[in-house]
């Protein structure tokens, strides 16, 4: 049984894997196959090799970047369904990461929305009737970025929208097939899909006709149109088929274009760029072909090294346009095989050499003497008007080897190129570029390690090889979301992670981002940009691992909320509000933040940090309970079906005996009639029963801290050097939905009972609301009471100006100089908000509460719990079905739906 499982285990490594003749074969011919593809939320998608029955294609998930986790791997087999046996050639993740384009070998192309890593829907399929060679997303999206001035000043910038947008909905393409047809796909309404398209024809893509001279065209085509500025340039000509490009849409808003013909002699590569404009009412969409420069392979070359490139028997294996500081970048791999006999056995031994270059598009003139003119002076000379050109900016030759892999990494900008032999080598950063990969102030004496092929290089793996010794080629390479790992495959199907990042913190100087200041940067651009930043809390952990620096992630953590802050300015003091009397006053409201996801966003963002980096229990649970809390008010504001104006004038009432004044209705038929159930009512019991028992256990501790006596003095004295939970409180944004949601439930409370309409099972409703307020041990009104004085104690000690608005949640300790305040509400209160069964907890109890969020969801009855991909809290996957007078419900209301599908800081869930 055991070798019958061995050796179907070797059988399908060796159908997996490829020799390296086979591998030059097919990258000599076409462009390397896709087999990984990470997206910007921290989902890894990969493909094996086909076998007869379907191509292999899953999602990775969990961080993959530790040896402690264990990745969640979940087959795509709608995809499987779809491509058959054929082998994907592209793997693209769109600008937000929610939506995935495949494309098989026959020119099979899908778009698959992803809602979970469970959960993947089918949106668009078309047959392109032919191979694709290039895949380039469109940006529908704007982005932030971090800029710096000469003072040293950072901002983050809201950039303006890069390259063309599609005006009708939210996804567009463009593909590049091999006949030279250049496609652009765009989206019109949910699966509806237009497209317009042209032919490339260009002095790239047609061959010369030895009876006419060749010409450089400047051609437009338009959608389904047969119409050609210049028809004579194509008479007589035939197709040449591109069997390698590469699409890149730089910084400026430009399309650019790099194809080449493996089967054309002499080697060229041409580089166009491509201008679209969508259609409008009337017009038609365009695509307009510019070429721009051209590369003769055959032209000599300074540097004798790079002979390789002008070697008729090498050939170009890969093409890759990339980004650069200044200019736009054209990196090429070439490979050549000699077949060298041996005297034994007789047998051909190939050695593989290549090499990589990479030239620039820079912008040239030529001066030109001026002595014929007859009014120029002797020695003037004057400039023909500026072109672009393609400059060599430098090569590596590489013997005994093959490059199979040719990616970039830092925003697209630095090469990574792996090998034949399995080793992978990656250049360095420009240090004064945002980042924390390896930097030019990471360099060591790479010139003595004959395995670099390059001082601007350095080894990110070695040799890998097979259990009998032979070279296991490297297949894909692709970067994490902040570009701190790279993760690669092997020709065996093998993955594997390793860290891209510098081994020491590197210091911030005028010139230098320093890697604490890069780590920041990064992370607040991936909260703003929506970008999964778990790569980032890993290098964190490391940091504060190998160096000692046991405050690092509260640094980190400030640093994000002030700039976060100072983005959105969350500051809400000045705002003023009308009473009652209609006089303007100020108040402590909460701001308009707290209406939007973008709390929630910061909140598990800030949880992610703490629980990756350090244990930060209470800086935890205070986020997490601020989350819920947040949430609840939320969802009882949507079920109440009266005007904004009451509901404004409750939250604007400091008359706690003025409440009942205010009546406010409740939605109570929004249930599905077939089940005859109040789907707004019945969900609200579960919600202020967590929320009355939320502050039983606040106050709880609250009391004993007060209260308590310990070895060293006071308990509330250690509670000013050690983080309590009992700082939420002190908060006001929190404490302000507190005590609107006791007055929301109060007014809850009031309707059922009193409504003249009859909720399904009315008297058991009746019941459960009874239960939650009376058999609480604090009333609404007392606690409204005792956080109206909590607000009144804001007003003294001095305000701390270079401090967050939520420095009391992420530093959860008492400010000195309002302990004498506090001690004296605390015994004003002591009847109304304490009770002598607060005193009977134990030590153990008052060290760590059991708060209501530890125990269940805000919701009950829920079932099959699944974690959130960024923060890992639980939530539920589908509603219980129950009968009537239960706390569930049948169909869930509008806010449990959303519940249900995402997590509260919208990521997707496992």
């Amino acid at each position: 049984m055991t070798s019958n499982s061995t050796r179907r285990h070797a059988d399908e490594v060796l159908s997996q894997s490829q020799p390296v003749r086979v591998l030059h074969s097919q990258l000599s011919h076409r462009r390397g196959y896709s087999n990984l593809a990470c997206s910007q939320t921290n989902i890894l998608v990969a493909t094996k090799k086909p076998t007869p029955s379907s191509c292999s294609i899953e999602a990775i998930t969990e961080n993959t970047y530790t040896n402690k986790s264990q990745p969640k791997r979940t087959p795509l087999l709608l995809a499987q369904q779809y491509h058959g046996h054929y082998a994907i050639t592209h793997l693209e993740w769109n600008q937000r990461g929610n939506y995935l384009a495949t494309i098989d070998e026959t020119g099979r192309l899908a778009i698959w929305e992803q809602s979970s890593t469970r959960s993947w829907a089918h949106v668009y399929c078309h047959h392109l009737q032919q191979p694709a060679v290039a895949f380039l997303w469109l940006n529908s999206e704007r982005s932030y970025s971090a800029t710096q001035n000469p003072e040293g000043n950072k901002k983050f910038v809201l950039d303006q929208f890069v390259g063309p947008r599609n005006p009708f909905g939210h996804l567009a393409f463009l593909i590049v097939t091999v006949n030279g047809e250049i496609t652009v796909h765009y989206q019109r309404n949910s699966n509806i899909f237009s497209s317009f398209s042209t032919s490339l024809l260009c002095a790239g893509q047609l061959m010369k006709q030895k009876q006419r001279k060749q010409a450089a065209p400047y051609t437009i085509f338009k959608q389904q149109s047969k119409e050609i500025l210049d028809f004579s340039m194509i008479a007589g000509r035939s197709w040449n088929k591109i069997s390698h490009a590469s699409l890149l849409l730089n910084t400026d808003g430009k399309i650019y274009l790099a194809s080449h013909n493996a089967s054309s002699k002499p080697k060229e590569v041409y580089l166009t760029e491509l201008q679209i404009t969508f259609p409008l009412k009337i017009n038609e969409g365009i695509i307009s072909c510019k070429p721009i420069s051209q590369i003769h392979l055959t032209a000599p070359l300074v540097d004798k090294s790079l002979r390789i490139l002008q070697d008729p028997f090498s050939s170009v294996t890969h093409l890759l346009l990339v980004k650069g500081l200044s200019h736009v970048r054209l990196a090429l791999a070439i490979g050549k095989i000699d077949e060298n006999t041996t005297d034994m056995m007789r047998e051909s031994q190939p050695t593989y050499n290549s090499a990589v270059a990479v030239w620039e598009l820079t912008e040239t003139s030529k001066q030109i003497p001026a002595d014929f003119l007859p009014e120029a002076n002797h020695g003037s000379s004057f400039a023909t008007p500026g072109r672009n050109a393609l400059k060599l900016a430098y090569g590596h030759s590489v013997p005994d080897r093959l490059i199979t892999v040719l990616k970039a990494a830092d925003a697209n900008r630095d090469l990574v190129v792996g090998f034949s032999d399995g080793s992978i080598q990656m250049e360095y950063r420009d240090s004064a570029t945002l980042g924390v990969s390896k930097s030019n102030e990471d360099w060591t004496s790479s010139n003595d390690d004959i395995s670099i092929i390059g001082s601007s290089f350095w080894e990110i793996t070695g040799v890998h090889q097979f259990d009998d010794g032979v070279d296991d080629p490297v297949r894909d390479i692709v970067t994490s979301a902040n570009e701190t790992h790279l993760i690669y495959m092997f020709s065996s199907g093998k993955l594997g992670s390793r860290r891209i990042t510098s081994d020491q913190l590197i210091e911030s100087t005028p010139d230098i981002r320093g890697t604490k200041e890069s780590l920041s940067q990064l992370l607040v651009l991936g909260l703003l940009n929506h970008v999964d930043c778990s790569d980032l809390f890993t290098e964190a952990a490391r940091l504060i691992k190998e160096n000692n620096i046991n405050d690092f992630a509260d640094q980190l953590v400030q640093d994000i909320l002030i700039q976060y802050e100072h983005i959105y300015d969350f500051d809400s003091s000045n705002v003023e509000i009308k009473s009652e009397d209609g006089e303007q006053r100020k108040d402590a409201v909460l701001p308009e933040m707290w209406t939007s996801t973008q709390l929630v966003q910061l909140f598990t963002f800030l949880i992610s940090i703490y629980r990756t980096t350090n244990s930060k229990r209470i800086q935890c649970r205070n986020l997490f309970d601020s989350i819920q809390l947040h949430a609840i008010l939320e969802c009882l504001t949507s079920s109440c079906i009266s005007d904004y104006d009451a509901i404004s004038r409750l939250f604007a009432l400091k008359d706690v005996t003025k409440v009942q004044d205010i009546n406010l209705e409740f939605d109570i038929a929004a249930g599905n009639l077939m089940y005859h159930v109040a789907a707004t009512l019945w969900p609200l019991v579960p919600l202020s029963s967590w929320v009355m028992d939320y502050i039983v256990t606040v106050m709880q501790a609250w009391s004993l801290l007060f209260n308590r006596k310990v070895a060293n003095g006071n308990a509330v004295e250690r509670a000013t050097t050690t983080p309590n939970p009992t700082a939420i409180l002190l908060h006001p944004e929190s404490r302000e939905c507190i005590r609107r949601l006791l007055l929301l439930i109060d007014r809850y409370a009031s309707f059922v009972t009193t409504t003249a309409l009859s909720p399904s099972n009315k008297p058991v409703l009746e019941g459960y609301i009874k239960s939650i307020l009376e058999d609480n041990a604090i009333s609404i009104k007392a606690m409204v009471e005792f956080l109206l004085d909590l607000d009144d104690t804001d007003k003294f000690g001095k305000p701390q100006t270079d401090a967050s608005t939520f420095s009391l949640l992420t530093k959860p300790m008492l400010p000195k100089d309002k302990l004498q305040a506090l001690q004296e509400l605390t015994t004003k209160h002591k009847r109304t908000c304490t009770s002598p069964s607060f005193f009977l907890l134990g030590e153990m109890n008052v060290i760590n509460p059991m708060y209501a969020t530890q125990q269940h969801t805000t919701v009950t009855n829920a079932y099959g719990i699944r974690r959130c991909i960024r923060c890992y809290q639980n939530s539920m996957s589908e509603m219980a079905q129950a009968n009537i007078g239960d706390l569930g419900i049948a169909m869930p209301t509008p806010w449990q739906k959303s519940l249900i599908r995402f997590c509260l800081c919208e990521e997707a869930f496992t």
